[in-house]
């Protein structure tokens, strides 16, 4: 039964009191109490959908503030990452003997930053990629390879596939400047 259709009968029924028995009448309302009834059925079908559309608006909510959470924990885990990468830079020319201890402590970090999807890229002795690196700086190398990561000033960072930071880095570059 459309309700549509069923309440345009209705408004164009006549009370012709000469017509009307008590019987079309009684029908009649008997009509009108079942489009009552389905109109009700739809309203609270209608009702419902609000309700859960509002349910999934504050789940969405929800989720978005998780998301934030989880780029801070990443960004936290990073800030610390550079700044025992900073530490490990400075006593590679200082002492052998912490610059080991930093360089296993990074190599735990990494391992742990691994299980949360984190990943480093220390792309030293690696060839350049526009993609994933930013040159800081380049110098001549004989002997080395055009384009040839010689330093890496701070560690390339992604996320679960998506590059949170490329890596700055110090390149050879032989070819005379045009």
């Amino acid at each position: 039964m459309d309700i549509l259709s069923e309440l345009y009968k209705i408004s164009q029924l006549s009370f012709d009191e000469d017509k009307v028995s008590v019987l079309e009448f009684n029908t009649s309302l008997r009509e009108n109490a079942e489009i009552s009834k389905m109109i009700k059925k739809n309203i609270q079908k209608t009702d419902t959908i609000y309700y859960k559309l509002d349910e999934i608006s504050n789940l969405n909510k929800e989720v978005n503030k998780l998301k934030d959470d989880i780029n801070e924990m990443v960004k936290g885990y990073v800030r610390i990452y550079d700044f025992l990468w900073e530490m490990y830079r400075f006593l590679r020319e200082q002492s052998s003997e912490l610059f080991e201890y930093i360089q296993n402590i990074l190599q735990k970090i990494e391992v742990e930053m691994k299980k949360q999807g984190i990943f480093i890229d220390n792309p030293k002795n690696q060839k350049y990629q526009t993609k994933l690196h930013e040159i800081i700086a380049i110098q001549k190398g004989d002997g080395v390879e055009d384009e040839t990561i010689i330093d890496v000033l701070k560690v390339g960072v992604n996320y679960k596939g998506d590059i949170i930071r490329k890596a700055q880095v110090i390149t050879i570059l032989n070819k005379e400047e045009i």
